[in-house]
């Protein structure tokens, strides 16, 4: 086996036995072996306490004897001869026998003369040293090319300098022996102090030495296939070759970044390599994907010397802007993206889990206003850095915290001395208020959505929250479904013992709200059959009373909760019929509006708006948010009578003038609802404006409407879907309860259900670097439709982002972060749920990176504080930033900044971003935002 007994302490000397092992050949490397274990010198390697000093030494040593016995003479070597080990075994019996039947190249096996015997001794000494002369000659040669290969390997290391300069004087003993003179000048040139002692060559014989630093020269200037295949080590192509791997990755990495072909792993520059897997489409990412299959990260690209490695930082840089999607996540590491690297991991099967942005209140360097204290009302959490970061000092948040609390005591004025009638005005207006407190946690639901992220073992909902005893049974309810809606859809599946350990002894209307709650959000599917029978057996024996037997009690339910279990009994061919009657104008014409006095006074002003909303589902294409659609909706009648109530000569009598009223309203308000479940979801801009106008119009607070506004503290929105529509219009159905306890036209549970409408279409933006939410701006582009052609529009994180049957790209612009591309496909289905794989905006977290020089737009809101910044500061003296004093307009003294001064150092910074965008045609952007921090 060609290998020693121990591994050598040193890495200099393990290197040069292992390049022996692999560059020379059999014979050759046995009885360097030979020499080196059978000497009595080298016997302290197998010791544990030799010094790596000690190791090198030793190997010279062996090296240089096997030069000396080159040169000795022949009476030196016939007194070597009786006292070495070495021709003891030549002149054996064993060795005799053994010949006979092997031959060893290169080795005498004639019997040693006897010495007394002087003409046969000289004769037998001059053919053993010509023939010995042959053998060390080319043993001494293909050790100095196995060594020179280490040698030039080692130049590629900067932490090997001192093993190179210990090597370089063995290779330069080595070579002046053999008269190798290029071999000796070219060590000279590396270490010029060698001069002194072996001298300078002035003319060169034998070959050439091989030069990794002139390979790579040639292969950068000329190309891979064109260089010379002799200035690279034969050790260095060899594909077992281990001591070189260092030396063959840089040259297999240069040989890809000029242009080598490629045969499998083999290069046609001769050398073998490992490329990743990913597309490429020009020779820097090939290169890339190289470094990558090789396990070449940035610490060793640290290790080249600068010459050598600044090729293939150049190759970094190119590919750090806009590399492929497909390449894996170590790739990306090492462009030094790790953006994209976390978002690799996260649609990895083998990655458990991506950390979930730091929950800090970092600072914005402004003062933070709240406008109530933060006590426990059940909406304290949704106050976080997220928030924070979306609203900055804007108040709406607290205003609407404020009006959906109702953990805290309201205070109503009395007079001293009351009435009678006072005292019935006061009974009134405590019960509007008891019915407004009681409407609260419909909104407060909405408002804290999926708002709380949590472990299983953390949940510790408490609906509690402070009601009315009288009234106390629908709201906690409602309560109840507001505690519930705040968990976030977890990732994992809800525990069924969970569920069941949080059973009551006795049903109650919080626990009923509860799993509500958490039906909504698609967790008591872990249920077993048994637990539903369980739960709603009594019910679905009311729902099938003929299954009754004769001696079945008769259960005590409300008759309210028998009455709603009635119309699932519809039979599914109705409901078929009903809906494949789309845009029709047959179906429409049943459901007209009064166009007659009598009329408008027979229906009911709350069934003409029903009447409004049912045609616009129908046809549904045909909703347009604008005024004149609106006015299109309202018969000729009732516009008339209208216009006529300001008329004294007009013969619009009370009675009329009630019903105009009452059916203009109801038609405009059910033109307003289909307007918003038409455009729920879309960020239609002139959907939003008009229903802004007409809520101001009809100023009619509804603590649900507040919730919407507002869905999940402004992180979700609705879905756009036929099945959203339905349970939105479920949720929002037109008769609101004259009574806590009021359920005679719709069950109040239903208005919970627009949780199955809504989505997680928001997204932030997280520093990879400090895990902290940053603001960035976005190019959004969506998809060309009949109303408009495709169009790109920016938005600043955190934001919501359009549907997905509309969305094809968005991509991280600016300039203080690296560029990052998301490619969608457009299609009709609903948005990836929490924790999904194939979500490619990990569940609303977009990991981004920041460039080197670069600050954050919360620290450098208007980019004066770049490094380009600071140098042009130091260019034009400027030592501080000193506002003007408004009262005195002070603007002078030492270092102070004049507004020109800043707008020329903004549009400085920003001069090279905007030549790239120009150039290549894509929309310039500022390097500031405008936020609402001031």
């Amino acid at each position: 086996m060609r290998t020693s007994k121990k591994p050598s302490s040193s890495s200099l000397a393990d290197d040069c036995i292992t390049a022996m092992s692999e560059g020379l050949c059999s014979a050759f490397y046995n009885y360097f072996l030979a020499r080196l274990w059978g000497d009595g010198d080298s016997a302290y390697l197998s010791e544990a306490d030799a010094s790596v000093d000690s190791e090198w030494e030793s190997y010279s040593s062996v090296i240089m004897r096997m030069r000396t016995n080159y040169i000795l003479t022949p009476e030196r070597r016939l007194d070597s001869m009786s006292r070495s080990s070495w021709d003891f075994l030549i002149n054996s019996k064993f060795h005799r026998k053994y010949c006979k039947t092997n031959a060893i190249s290169g080795i005498s096996t004639r019997k040693l003369p006897d010495p007394q015997e002087s003409d046969s001794l000289e004769s037998y000494l001059d053919g053993a040293q010509a023939l010995e002369k042959s053998f060390y000659s080319e043993l001494l040669m293909e050790t100095l090319d196995a060594l020179h290969a280490v040698y030039e390997s080692l130049k590629l290391d900067n932490l090997r300098k001192q093993d190179l300069g210990l090597l370089v004087v063995l290779l330069c003993n080595i070579a002046d022996f053999l008269g190798e003179e290029s071999y000796l000048d070219h060590y000279i040139r590396d270490f010029p102090g060698l001069s002194k002692k072996f001298g300078m060559q002035t003319s060169f014989s034998g070959k050439t030495p091989p030069s990794l630093f002139r390979w790579l020269e040639h292969c950068l200037q000329h190309g891979a296939d064109s260089v010379d295949s002799n200035d690279l080590p034969p050790l260095i192509c060899k594909d077992e070759s281990s001591v070189l791997s260092w030396a063959r990755k840089i040259i297999s990495f240069y040989s890809l970044l000029c242009g080598a072909k490629q045969s499998g792993k083999n290069l046609s520059s001769g050398v073998r390599c490992n490329i990743a897997t990913g597309s490429s489409c020009n020779c820097e990412q090939l290169t890339v994907l190289a470094m990558v299959g090789e396990r070449f990260a940035l610490q060793q690209l640290d290790l080249l010397p600068c010459g050598v490695s600044l090729p293939l930082r150049h190759v970094l840089d190119k590919c750090r802007e806009s590399p492929p999607t497909d390449w894996p996540a170590a790739a990306y590491v090492l462009l030094g993206r790790g953006d994209l690297a976390l978002s690799c991991l996260s649609h990895s099967s083998n990655y458990k889990k991506i950390p979930t942005p730091k929950q800090c209140e970092f600072s914005f360097h402004v003062h933070t206003i709240l406008l109530m204290d933060l006590q426990a009302d059940g909406m304290e959490h949704v106050f976080n850095s997220t928030t924070q970061l979306r609203y900055g000092r804007d108040l709406r948040l607290n205003e609407v915290r404020r009006l959906l609390c109702s953990a805290r005591s309201v205070a109503i004025q009395t007079s001293v001395n009351p009435t009678t009638s006072d005292q019935d005005l006061q009974q009134a207006q405590l019960w509007q208020l008891a019915q407004r407190t009681t409407a609260l946690p419909l909104g407060r639901g909405a408002f804290t959505l999926a708002t709380t992220s949590t472990l299983l073992t953390e949940v510790n909902l408490d609906p509690n929250i402070r009601n009315i005893p009288e009234l106390k049974s629908w709201p906690e309810f409602h309560n109840a479904v507001a505690a519930g809606l705040k968990l976030a859809p977890l990732q994992g599946k809800m525990s069924r013992t969970w569920i069941v350990y949080n059973k009551p002894e006795e049903p109650n209307a919080i626990h009923a709200g509860l799993l509500l709650a958490l039906g909504l959000h698609g967790h008591l599917g872990v249920l077993t059959i048994t637990d539903i029978y369980q739960y709603y057996s009594q019910s679905l024996y009311v729902h099938i009373p003929a299954h009754h037997p004769s001696s079945f009690p008769e259960l005590e339910l409300p008759t309210l909760l028998q009455e709603r279990f009635f119309p699932l009994t519809v039979s599914t061919d109705d409901h078929n019929r009903v809906a494949g009657q789309s845009e029709s104008d047959l179906v429409v014409s049943r459901l007209s509006i009064p166009c007659t006095r009598f009329n408008l006074q027979y229906v009911r002003p709350d069934f003409i708006m029903l009447r409004v909303i049912a045609q616009n589902l129908i046809m549904w294409s045909r909703v347009h948010p604008s005024k004149d659609w609106i006015q299109s909706q309202i018969p000729e009648i009732v516009q008339n009578g209208i216009n006529g109530l300001g008329d004294e000569m007009g013969d619009v009598d009370e009675m009329d003038a009630e019903a105009f009223v009452q059916a203009y309203v109801n038609i405009v308000v059910g033109s307003c609802i289909s307007i918003g479940l038409r455009f729920a979801g879309t960020k239609n801009e002139d959907a939003r404006d008009l229903l802004y106008d007409y809520a101001v119009y009809f100023l009619n607070e509804v603590s649900l409407a507040v919730g919407f506004l507002f869905l999940g503290g402004g992180m979700r929105t609705f879905s756009t879907s036929n099945s959203s529509i339905a349970v939105l219009l479920i949720s929002l159905y037109p008769r609101l309860p004259t009574g806590p306890n009021d359920n005679r036209c719709h069950l109040q549970a239903f208005r919970h259900l627009y949780v199955l409408a809504t989505e997680a279409r928001w997204i932030q933006t997280v520093d990879v670097d400090t895990g902290l939410p940053v603001y960035a701006p976005l190019e959004v582009t969506v998809k060309e439709t009949e109303h408009y052609a495709e169009t790109s529009f920016c938005e600043v994180t955190p934001c919501i982002l359009p549907e997905r049957a509309l969305l094809k790209t968005v991509r991280v612009c600016g300039p203080r972060y690296w560029p990052q591309v998301i490619e969608l496909v457009p299609e009709e289905n609903p948005w990836w749920i929490t924790g999904d794989r194939n979500d490619p905006f990990n569940s609303g977290v977009l990991y981004i990176k920041r460039k080197v020089g670069a600050c954050s737009y919360v620290d450098d809101p208007v980019g004066c504080q770049s490094l380009l910044s600071q140098a042009m500061h130091k260019v034009f003296g400027l030592t501080s930033l000193r506002a003007c004093t408004p009262s005195t307009n002070d603007c002078g003294g030492a270092g102070a900044v004049t507004i020109d001064q800043l707008v020329y150092l903004s549009l400085y910074t920003m001069l090279g971003f905007v030549e790239d965008q120009v150039t290549s045609g894509a929309s310039t952007l500022t390097d500031s935002l405008s936020l609402s921090l001031v």
